[in-house]
């Protein structure tokens, strides 16, 4: 049976509960291990985590397991980009005083302290669709038509064969993939824009 979409955007209140839910399960979530076992422990992972979310009584419209991964992957997405600009204004000592990193910002970085680590990704899979949105206001985790992860099926038992578990396993690894790469992009055309911020800061100081 599959799962019935959430249809609004989360709350504040609900990210900080999911993150509270996210901090409880690091250990697993972060594991480097990309076998069969390790992939299964994740698959369990998301599906505890989006159960206690929905059981919440602060939820107000539950959310599918590849709505609650896909708005992780935003919430990094977003802090990332935060903490880069906060980093960009330290060293060239320009601009207002700004804090560009929100409480739920700060709590993801706290959770994640590998987040400005660049993401290792094979660039062999064609992706399709358009690249995840930040902040609040494109909010995608919750989009019915969004391009989401889809974790890997339902494990009966023990028993399972271990082919299936393998097919399994790639299917993750390639759902994975996919995010990663997006995530990627996404980065180095943030990226370009510093440069060109920078740029025109260094032909501010000459002109001066």
């Amino acid at each position: 049976m599959s799962e019935i979409e959430r249809k609004k955007p989360f709350s504040s209140l609900e990210k900080d509960l999911f993150l509270n839910i996210i901090q409880k399960y690091d250990e697993i979530l972060s594991c480097k291990k990309t076998n069969a076992i390790s992939a299964v422990k994740k698959k369990n992972c998301w599906e505890n985590i989006r159960n206690e979310f929905n059981s919440s009584p602060i939820v107000t419209q539950k959310a599918a397991t590849k709505q609650l991964l896909k708005l992780w992957y935003n919430m990094k997405a977003k802090a990332r980009e935060a903490k880069t600009k906060e980093n960009i204004r330290f060293m060239t000592g320009g601009g207002p005083l700004v804090d560009d990193m929100d409480p739920i910002d700060a709590k993801v970085m706290d959770i994640d302290k590998n987040i400005l680590t660049n993401v290792q990704v094979d660039v062999d899979s064609d992706v399709n669709g358009s690249l995840l949105k930040l902040g609040d206001e494109n909010d995608e985790a919750w989009s019915k038509n969004g391009n989401c992860y889809a974790g890997i099926s339902d494990l009966a038992s023990e028993s399972i064969d271990i082919n299936q578990q393998r097919k399994e396993q790639l299917k993750h690894q390639q759902e994975m993939h996919k995010e990663e790469l997006k995530i990627k992009i996404m980065e180095r055309e943030h990226k370009e824009k510093i440069w060109a911020i920078e740029l025109k800061i260094k032909e501010r100081q000459l002109l001066e």
